[in-house]
C-alpha cells in the first residue's frame, strides 16, 4: 500500500524557535510520533506542531508551546495598522500591511475584514521548508518563527512525557554539532538557510515586534 495512502494531504506545523537571555535556543529529542525512530533515542527539534483548525500562527506558536514546556513567550510579531476600539468610528474599510515592521520598499495593503480578523497582528514567519516523511508517509510544510522567554527566570518542563524526553537550552553550533540526529525540519533549516539569516538571530526586545 502506498504509505501515503493514509495521510493523502499535506498538514502545516509551526517551530518555535525560542530565545534565552544568553542566546540560546530551547531543543528537546522527539519522542513518539514522525521524527522518533532513529538509531539514537530520538530526533532533536524545537517546540512547535500543528496549525489547529481556525488557529493563526502567533496562537499556535504560543499555545504548543505552553502545553509542551509550561513556558509563556513573547512572539516576533508583525503589527498591522491599529484600530480603532469602536468600529463605528471607521470612515472606511481598514487596510492591513502585508510588510515586515521596518521592511524596505513601499509597502503592500489589504483590505482588513473586522468579522474575521479578531486582532491586528500575526507571527512572523521567519523561515519555511517542505518537509517529507516516506517511511511515515507525511508530507508537512513547517513554519518557524522566534521568541523570547516572557520571564526570563522561567524554566521548561516537560508536560508531554511521551512525545519529548526533556528540553535544553542549546547554541546554535551546538545543534549543528550535535551528535545524534535533527528532526528533518530543522535539518532543511539548516541546509537552505545561511548562518546570517534572522532565523538564527535572536529578537531584540526594544527593536522587534514582541507579543
Amino acid at each position: 500500500m502506498d504509505p501515503y495512502e493514509k495521510f493523502k494531504y499535506t498538514r502545516v506545523g509551526v517551530s518555535n524557535v525560542i530565545y534565552n537571555e544568553a542566546g540560546k535556543v530551547l531543543t528537546g529529542i522527539r519522542l513518539g510520533s514522525h521524527g522518533s525512530v532513529s538509531r539514537f533515542t530520538g530526533t532533536l527539534q524545537f517546540p512547535g506542531g500543528h496549525i489547529e483548525k481556525g488557529e493563526t500562527t502567533f496562537s499556535c506558536a504560543r499555545r504548543e508551546t505552553k502545553e509542551e514546556t509550561g513556558l509563556d513567550v513573547l512572539v516576533d510579531s508583525m503589527l498591522f495598522h491599529p484600530l480603532p476600539r469602536d468600529p463605528s468610528q471607521l470612515r472606511a474599510p481598514p487596510l492591513v500591511s502585508l510588510a515586515a515592521p521596518g521592511a524596505a520598499g513601499p509597502p503592500e495593503y489589504l483590505p482588513l475584514r473586522l468579522d474575521v480578523v479578531a486582532r491586528p497582528w500575526e507571527a512572523r514567519i521567519v523561515a519555511a521548508t517542505n518537509d517529507d516523511f516516506p517511511a511515515e508517509g507525511k508530507h508537512y510544510i513547517t513554519l518557524f518563527v522566534r521568541s523570547v522567554l516572557a520571564d526570563e527566570a522561567a524554566v521548561p518542563v516537560v508536560l508531554e512525557k511521551e512525545k519529548c524526553s526533556g528540553w535544553k537550552w542549546r547554541s546554535w553550533k551546538e545543534i549543528r554539532d550535535f551528535e545524534g540526529e535533527l528532526f528533518a525540519p530543522l535539518v532543511a533549516l539548516l541546509r537552505q538557510f545561511g548562518e546570517n539569516h534572522e532565523v538564527f538571530k535572536k529578537p531584540d526586545r526594544e527593536k522587534d515586534v514582541l507579543l
